[in-house]
């Protein structure tokens, strides 16, 4: 019986990856590249946070447009994003602007569902608290429906960040990019580099781990300082 031989043009060892980690996170080496994606990343959530709550604020409150409202956004996120980076780099171009949209458009998306799952889930008794204590318009929704449809969006921020972080590292691979990791591992598929390929993966995958926990963080923060239920 023979033994399965791994192909050095295919696969690194533990050892060559670990070696290849550390310059990823220094100036002469590969940082310019880590730090390009994680602020593509960073910028498209931060965009898409409000966006996403807008809408989907916006959907709920509008009865007379809401299940069509509905439809269009669970329509719009069932299409592939990477289906569309295409026309975002006919949009926008082959900077920065076309990566981080595509990261805007999937996280706003996800975010707004959120939203409007948080609102089917409102406490019937807040409610009637809050009509006691004549709450409207924006106080409302500050006070009363935000607070009650937290845990919703931060669920939906989680995945949204996520997303966008996947996106960003597609959109460098496939869209002309002069930096992120997204290129380095588009770059190193044709090259002898193989211990670099696999230490980029694996930094993106620390990337997107470290940038949950922070979220978790923050959840827990808003959880048991700030006094809100979640």
């Amino acid at each position: 019986m023979k033994l399965l031989k791994l192909s050095p043009a295919a696969f690194a060892l533990p050892s060559e990856i670990l070696l290849m980690m550390p310059k990823f996170f220094l100036p002469s080496g590969e940082l310019y590249d880590l730090y390009s994606t994680v602020y593509r990343t960073i910028v498209a959530f931060l965009v898409s946070l409000p966006i996403g709550i807008v809408i989907g604020l916006f959907t709920s409150k509008i009865s007379l447009v809401k299940d069509e409202a509905s439809f269009v956004i669970d329509f719009v996120r069932s299409i592939p994003a990477t289906a569309l980076i295409p026309l975002f780099l006919v949009l926008f171009g082959p900077g920065d602007l076309s990566k981080i949209t595509v990261g805007i458009f999937s996280g706003s998306l996800v975010i707004a569902i959120s939203v409007l799952v948080g609102y089917q889930s409102l406490n019937k008794d807040r409610k009637r608290v809050s009509d006691l204590l004549n709450l409207n318009g924006f106080k409302r929704i500050l006070y009363y429906e935000l607070p009650e449809i937290s845990p919703a969006i931060f669920v939906g921020a989680r995945t949204a960040i996520s997303l966008c972080l996947i996106l960003v590292v597609v959109s460098e691979m496939f869209i002309g990019s002069k930096s992120g990791l997204g290129r380095i591992i588009m770059d190193r598929r044709y090259s002898d580099d193989v211990p670099t390929l696999y230490a980029a993966i694996v930094i993106t995958g620390l990337v997107g781990y470290l940038i949950n926990r922070l979220f978790l963080m923050i959840e827990n923060y808003y959880k048991h300082k700030l006094g809100f239920i979640i």
